[in-house]
């Protein structure tokens, strides 16, 4: 952990070139904006890249005449440029939507030639639809009622071991929660009735289990998301009012990340926004042999704010410059693309860069 080094700070130049800077590291991570998102005007809420790299799909909200319902359809453009072309339009989405409207939930990519595409209708259930990227429509559908589940909990006998006195139940549910560090151990927190709120780290190689984060009276604590990578993980808890991002180290060693947290002011800026819970996270988003890039996010009365924050195989915690506006992100699989979608007056919009430094 020693030696680990946080940036904050960097650059916004004229010539449209995103740079972040880290002094200790000696590096510098950049994102170049390119024109292969310039024929999307749709309203975008979420972007996939294709295993293959060569294509990008991006599901929309569409707005429907007279009503205040929204519908939703996929599309996906070329990296090599070209025009949007239509997966899912909203004849199909409206069927699952009625009178609730549908919604993006996610795309998964099972092959370069085949995604999934999640829709939602705010009510009882959802909809899979499995699309080829070659044609409109979909293959086939797959209806889901709330509260379905079809992955079944089980506990591990190593980490079970490091907590004999947790009740079965108990150890179950905070297993539903838990942030893996493969090879050390797990994070959790029990979120069980009657039972304390700390966050627990359940330490395999060592054969401890001790709480990293206590509970205090009047700030409830809550184990938000996060990840591991190499001899560290990188997670969000909430505290109150405040959201806070750290850094465990396989030692055993924890540390706040202090750019990276969000709390309760009256100034809203990139880093100080009110939180709820379930209000915001840390996600993975695409790695390399040497580092990771992740999406730093919280949501405020509808208002997500968010930056890019980058964690190399030393625990070294980099920002990469704010994109105005920043929602959500993706990177291509072979880390040469970053996708954005940036807010411009309440509307997604899709935005490509070159990452020219992962």
């Amino acid at each position: 952990m020693k030696g680990m080094n946080v940036v904050s700070k960097g650059l916004l130049l004229s010539t449209g070139l995103l740079v972040s800077m880290s002094v200790a590291a000696g590096g510098i991570t950049r994102l170049q904006p390119t024109t292969i998102a310039k024929r999307v005007v749709d309203d975008v809420v979420l972007a996939k890249f294709s295993p293959d790299a060569k294509s990008l799909a991006y599901g929309t909200h569409v707005p429907q005449p007279d009503s205040e319902m929204l519908l939703t359809e996929v599309k996906r453009i070329p990296m090599s440029g070209g025009k949007p072309f239509v997966m899912l339009t909203t004849r199909e989405t409206k069927e699952v939507g009625g009178d609730w409207g549908a919604h993006m939930a996610r795309i998964d990519w099972t092959s370069s030639f085949e995604l999934i595409a999640q829709v939602y209708n705010g009510d009882d259930g959802s909809r899979d639809y499995v699309l080829e990227a070659s044609r409109t429509g979909s293959l086939r559908h797959t209806d889901h009622l709330e509260g379905e589940s079809d992955t079944a909990i089980k506990a591990d006998p190593g980490v079970q071991a490091l907590v004999p006195h947790w009740k079965s139940d108990v150890l179950l549910q905070a297993l539903k929660s838990k942030i893996d560090f493969p090879g050390h151990g797990v994070l959790t927190q029990k979120l069980y009735a009657n039972e304390d709120a700390n966050i627990w780290w359940l330490d395999t190689g060592t054969g401890r289990a001790r709480p990293i984060l206590e509970e205090r009276p009047g700030e409830p604590l809550e184990l938000m998301s996060g990840f591991s990578f190499a001899d560290h993980v990188l997670f969000t808890a909430r505290r109150g009012a405040r959201l806070q991002t750290y850094l465990l180290g396989a030692d055993g060693e924890l540390r706040e990340i202090q750019p990276l947290r969000a709390e309760a002011t009256a100034d809203k800026s990139i880093y100080e926004t009110a939180v709820h819970s379930s209000s915001g996270g840390i996600e993975n988003r695409g790695c390399s042999q040497e580092a990771c890039w992740a999406l730093f996010w919280t949501d405020f009365d509808s208002e997500r704010v968010a930056t890019i924050a980058r964690l190399d195989r030393k625990g070294n915690v980099e920002l990469i410059v704010p994109l105005p506006g920043l929602r959500d992100i993706d990177i291509s699989p072979d880390r040469r693309f970053l996708a954005a979608i940036v807010d411009r007056e309440g509307k997604g919009t899709l935005k490509v860069y070159r990452i020219v430094d992962f």
